[in-house]
Order: C-alpha cells, then structure tokens, then sequence
C-alpha cells in the first residue's frame, strides 16, 4: 500500500469510519474494462465524504474516482467485488457508494443523474441508453423529506437486484467503491530513480506495463498518458485450437506455435489483428522470428503530447513488462540464465512497435530488450503497442548433436541483422545531428558489428558502449523526432544480446 493510501487510510480511521481491523486488498482488474477497483470500508460515510477520498487516491499512477458503471459487464463486476468484500468482511453492510448523482435542483426522482468523471447522464427507469440499472421503483426519492436520496448505491437490495437512490440511510452504508481508469497524469510518470531499483517512480495505467519518463523531461500542465490492454477478437480466437491454452480476455494465441511455444509450421510473421482481430489488419505485426510464449498480451499506450517536445535533447523513455501478471495469459517463459534456463530460444523478452509501421525500420514489431522483460524504448513519435511475454526462436532443437552451437549462430545472425536495423536509423538520423560528425559514428558502429560477427564479443561491446557515449553527448537538432532515444533504444538492446551470448558461449 502506498504513502498515498496509507495516509487517506488513517484520515479515515481518525473519523472512525473505517471497520476496526479491516483487511484492505488490492485493486482488482476488470477483464472487461480494464480498469482496477477496489471496495473501501466506510460505515456510515456519507456520499461527498468518500467521493473526496477516492479522489485522493492513486493507484499506478492513475488517480481514483468513485466507480461509475456504463455496462452491464461492468455492472456485475463491480457488484460481484461488493459481494465478495461482504462475504470476507471488509464490509459489514451490504451498500456501498458509486460515483453517480442527481443534480441539485433536479424535478423527478429520476431526472438529473450524472457521473461523477464526465462519463455522462445517467438514464432514469424509462430507458438503459445509456446503460442504467436502477432496482425496482428505484430511484423514488422516498428518504426522510424529499431531496435527501440524491446519491447512488449498489447492493441495497442483494446481489445483482440493481442500483438505489440513497442519502438519508447512513446505517445502511458499508463504505464505497473507487475505479482507478487507465490515464495518469504525465508528471506521474518520472523516474524518480534514487538508484535502488529499476522500478522505482513512474505510472503503470494498464498495471501491467510501467512507464518512466525522464526526471529532466518538460511535462506541462495537462499532458496525460493512457495504456489499455488490447482484446482479441473473440469470434476469430474461438476459431483456433490454441486458444485453449488462453483462458484470459487479452490473451492472444499464437497459431504459429505449439503449446510449449515452439515453432508448428513454416517460419512466417504474424499480422496480429488481421489474424486474431483487436485492432486494424496491419497495425501489428510480429516477425518470422518473435513467437508467442505461447500466449502474448498486446498493450496499446497514447498521450496528448510527443516526446520529442518533453525529452531534452531526445532521450529514452523506459518500460517494464510484467509477464506474470497479465490476466489470464497463460504459461510464460523465464528469462535467458545459462544454467537455469540455458535455451536462449526460450528466454522471455520484450516487443516494440510504433503506432505507425513505417516508422519501425524492421517494418515489424522489434524485439528491444536491455534486461529480462524490461526494455529502454526508443522514445520515438507515440507511446505505441507493447507485445508482451514474446520470445526469439530460431525453430532449432537444442538438444540435437550441434543443436546449441546452432542456436548460437542464429542468434549471432539475428543480433548481426539488428546491427543492420541500427544502422538504418543512424542514416536517417544523419540529418538532426550537429555533432560529432556523423562518419564518426558510422565507424564505431562498422566495428562493432564486424566484431559481434566473428564472435569478439568484448571487443565489440566496447565499440557500442563509446557509440552510446557519443550519441548521449552528442548535439542534435530541436527537431530530431527524438532520433538519439531511438538510438540508444537500439545500441541497448545489443548490448543485451553480447551479454546473452557471452554468457551462451562460455557454457556452450
């Protein structure tokens, strides 16, 4: 529980408000919306009392709100949480307070009703466009003096049985329910990294991808940045066998590859959503070599600003998967170790693409790894899609006579191919560059990647470091399009890759 939470917590157990000895659990995720909520004890709070404390509330970076419902799906979500917190006595009423309410002057009982984050009017009995729920003659205004039921509940009547219009009743409120949607505001996104962990500061919309932006970076008043996780279409994933093995709503199977994630046909990309659907036929498309594990996750990020205007001179803007924690994904695969885990084939990695496929010089989703599961992403153009719990298969047994030395060699040809990739962006950087002159550049990367290809590993890692050195001290162009970011994206990630084969070569 954070600072932030602790605080509103002890707030409300000095109005002795709070259920003495409650446990509080965590935000829980709606496979449907995917938005976290979370049921607060409160008994006999009033309706104003908790709408201020949920919106003092964050989780991931995301600033809560009492829970407004707009679907049927996400009506019995939310009351199914109500029911279990009744059931395991985090309440002990069974109403509890959402984010809806009727307008101070309002004529009918059920004229006037909002939500509380602008998500629109609330429908009276006469109509469920948009989606209301009202129990039977509710709302009916029926309190102690006419007026005084101007807010809503879930649970007055049991499980399911519909919404109520409350106010007067305060015994019969057992505290309230906070949603937490899937935008932080950008300026809770820095780093803050105080160098005891890489996942230290930044916002995590989606609770499955954290976000950090540079401290350095000039987040203006207003700038926000969203992440939802991507659902497959799920008429398309029915009509695969692999889907089986994806129970969760945002798991897409991979049809390329068997159970255990391997390679069942010929080694061809994957057009994602023109496959499984969740999107448009193109926008995603993973390459002949980046598999599913075999169920993957695709998280699609947006913000109202570019980074090139908030990172200084460029830069890189980092993200950490959490491949465990995707709901329902399935089997994931653990991260390369040359004991544990000695198939470089099978180690876990991270996929990155561009909103716009032609800005990706792979004209693919890229494998852009600096550590296990967590890259350092080219902080290029738009926050994009991230496919997550991916893995590298080069299709070969290593178990075979010759079958590690052959994984190696793949792999050597596939970090050799992303020398290529880099070598690409540096041109279509040349442009935005002032200093140091560009031929100084192409030749530290020349080097570098003559030596990864004949297995001077150390050498080679040494040339792409000063290369690193060069382009994060180097003078670009205010429109850069954050060419350095991109850059330092891809000279991390071969970084990664020597360190994987070193390590491969010295057990080989």
């Amino acid at each position: 529980m954070n600072s932030e939470r602790t605080a509103v917590h002890v707030l409300l157990a000095s109005a002795t408000v709070l259920l003495a000895g409650a446990v509080q659990a965590e935000p829980v995720l709606s496979p449907t919306t995917g938005h976290y909520y979370e049921v607060l004890p409160g008994p006999g709070i009033t309706w104003d009392e908790a709408d201020a404390i949920a919106a003092g509330l964050s989780h991931l970076g995301v600033p809560g709100h009492l829970a407004t419902i707009t679907s049927a799906e996400e009506d019995q979500f939310v009351d199914q949480l109500r029911q279990d917190a009744l059931d395991d006595s985090v309440i002990a009423q069974p109403q509890v307070w959402i984010g809806g309410y009727q307008a101070d002057g309002a004529g009918e009982p059920g004229e006037g009703w909002q939500w509380v984050n602008g998500e629109g009017a609330i429908p009276g009995t006469d109509s469920t466009d948009p989606y209301a729920n009202w129990a039977l003659d509710e709302p009916n205004d029926t309190g102690e003096g006419d007026g005084l039921e101007q807010h809503l509940t879930l649970g007055r009547f049991g499980l399911g049985a519909g919404w109520n219009d409350e106010g007067s009743a305060l015994e019969t409120i057992g505290g309230f329910i906070v949603e937490f949607d899937n935008t932080a505001a950008a300026g809770n996104c820095l780093e803050d990294d105080d160098g005891a962990s890489e996942l230290t500061g930044g916002c995590n919309p989606s609770g499955v991808q954290l976000v950090q932006l540079p401290n350095e970076s000039d987040i203006q008043p207003g700038y926000s940045i969203s992440q939802f996780l991507v659902k497959p279409d799920p008429d398309k994933k029915d009509d695969y066998p692999q889907a089986q093995f994806c129970p969760g709503e945002y798991a897409f199977p991979d049809i390329r590859v068997d159970v255990n994630g391997r390679p069942n046909g010929p080694m061809v990309p994957l057009d994602v959503f023109a496959v499984l659907g969740g999107g448009e036929p193109g926008a995603l498309i993973m390459d002949a070599h980046t598999y599913g594990s075999p169920c993957f996750a695709v998280v699609k990020g947006a913000a109202n600003f570019e980074l090139v205007d908030v990172l200084v001179e460029g830069g890189v803007a980092t993200n950490t998967q959490y491949p465990d924690d995707v709901p329902g994904i399935g089997g994931t695969f653990a991260c390369y170790d040359p004991v544990t885990n000695p198939d470089l084939q099978l180690g876990t990695q991270f996929t990155y693409q561009t909103d716009d496929l032609q800005l990706m010089a792979e004209r693919t989703a890229a494998a852009m790894t600096n550590y296990c599961n967590s890259p350092s992403r080219g902080a290029t153009f738009k926050f994009s899609y991230y496919v997550l719990n991916t893995h590298e298969d080069c299709g070969l047994d290593r178990s075979q006579p010759g079958g590690r030395k052959a994984v190696i060699q793949c792999f050597e040809d596939l970090a050799v191919a992303k020398f290529d990739m880099l070598e690409i962006a540096l041109f279509a950087a040349a442009d935005s560059l002032v200093r140091p002159k560009f031929s100084a550049l192409t030749s530290k990367l020349n080097q570098a990647r003559s030596m990864i290809d004949t297995g001077q590993y150390a050498k080679g890692e040494a040339r792409l470091l000063e290369l690193l050195t060069m382009v994060r001290s180097g003078t670009w162009t205010p429109d850069s399009d954050n060419d350095p970011g991109n850059l330092e994206m891809r000279i991390l990630n071969l970084l990664f890759r020597i360190d994987q084969l070193q390590a491969a070569r010295a057990t080989s």
